[in-house]
């Protein structure tokens, strides 16, 4: 992947993440219908200079138009899954804008103040401990900082989690308000996701 970097840490995969053996899912056609990256990205302005996290990428479904949006910036593609980090590796051949970040939940090898703005797409309600994550989240990223939240709607759907375990979008707004996040707006993108922008100021 051209000049990229890959950071290593210890990975854990628990049965309230995504299934690795069903990532081809997360690129399909039907994902990207009802999950418009294009629209997510056009959430926050991004600088041309940005350092940027996709927490929880994946295969790289937002990474790679993410690195393609900013070249001039820094993505740090961040996940818990080495076989799927393996793949978007392997996709953004020639992006020499990403830097593969092999992390746990909760202990993110980002170094302290560095991040402008993060994404977290469909990877809230996987979280087992969401206050000690929003406390790495915060630790990972500068005094005025962005963090676009996309997550399934608390209603029964053709695909996606257990009703159980979705996070309700108040929740969500609850639980970042505790940190030092204010809502800065919502967006639609489909019945089946909410959007929410969450910015921290200095």
């Amino acid at each position: 992947m051209g000049d990229g970097e890959i950071i290593f840490g210890s990975g854990e995969v628990t049965n309230r993440k995504f299934n690795p053996s069903h990532m081809v899912a997360l690129d399909s056609g039907r994902r990207r219908e009802i999950l418009p990256a294009g629209k997510i990205i056009k959430a926050v302005d991004l600088p041309e200079e940005a350092n940027i996290a996709d927490i929880g990428c994946g295969t790289g479904y937002l990474t790679i138009p993410l690195a393609r949006k900013v070249p001039k910036g820094r993505i740090f593609a961040v996940d818990i899954e080495p076989g799927m980090l393996a793949v978007l590796a392997e996709r953004a051949r020639g992006l020499d804008n990403i830097t593969i970040v092999h992390s746990t939940e909760n202990n993110i090898p980002v170094a302290d103040n560095l991040l402008d703005i993060s994404f977290l797409v469909a990877a809230l309600h996987e979280l087992h401990n969401p206050e000690d994550f929003l406390k790495e989240i915060r630790r990972m990223s500068r005094l005025e900082h962005y963090v676009v939240v996309v997550d399934w709607n608390e209603k029964k759907t053709d695909m996606g989690p257990p009703m159980h375990i979705r996070i309700p979008k108040d929740t969500a707004i609850s639980l970042f308000r505790a940190h030092g996040y204010e809502l800065a707006k919502e967006f639609a993108l489909s019945e089946y996701f909410y959007g929410l922008l969450f910015q921290r100021k200095k």
